[in-house]
């Protein structure tokens, strides 16, 4: 069996990796691996943008991908899953305008502040540089999944689409969910 060719992160299908690392050599013996090492990130600054709906998101997420050499991330979330957090988790908002879409955009490298700050224009934003800084911006994403725990028992997904497809999945998702049952929260978040 191979698993070497095709994505490099591919969540589809069983885990492979993890039942045969959690085997200790008794159900396969690994032959190759693939290796991939990175620099260590210098000069990280993180942005969280506040937009009107999905589609900003994804086209401001485009936009930061040609435009900023030094880009690492960009993850989304939603003014539910923000409002949840601020309510339960003590979190305080983020921007002074609540926002329905929020990107968070982080990029390393000489730079990488100027290169975000040319990509969010005049839009809503709070940039980070030092780690504290940086980790408070991350933590509203990073405590999504926490949030609807808040709410009672969780019903929790984690699918994969097509990145021409994410924004029609995130925004139809909740809709035809209450359809089914109309008390559900839906809480959208993710990577873009």
């Amino acid at each position: 069996m191979s698993h070497l060719a095709g994505l490099v992160k591919d969540n589809t299908g069983y885990d492979y990796p993890s039942l045969l690392a959690g085997s200790e050599g008794t159900l396969a013996v690994v032959t190759q691996a693939r290796l991939r090492l990175i620099p260590r990130l210098r000069d990280t600054v993180t942005a969280l943008v506040g937009l009107g709906d999905l589609q900003e998101v994804h086209a401001l997420a485009r936009q930061a991908v040609r435009e900023v050499p030094g880009l690492v991330s960009a993850e989304f979330f939603t003014r539910v899953g923000l409002d949840i957090l601020v309510a339960h988790a003590g979190l305080v908002p983020p921007l002074p305008v609540p926002a329905q879409a929020y990107l968070l955009l982080e990029a390393s490298g000489p730079g990488a502040l100027d290169d975000l700050a040319d990509v969010i224009g005049d839009r809503q934003a709070a940039v980070g540089e030092s780690a504290a800084d940086r980790g408070r911006l991350w933590s509203y994403w990073e405590r999504h999944p926490e949030a609807a725990g808040f709410l009672g028992v969780p019903v929790k997904l984690d699918v994969s689409v097509p990145a021409a497809q994410w924004v029609r999945l995130a925004s139809e998702a909740a809709a035809v969910v209450t359809e089914v049952d109309k008390g559900a929260d839906v809480i959208t978040f993710g990577h873009v």
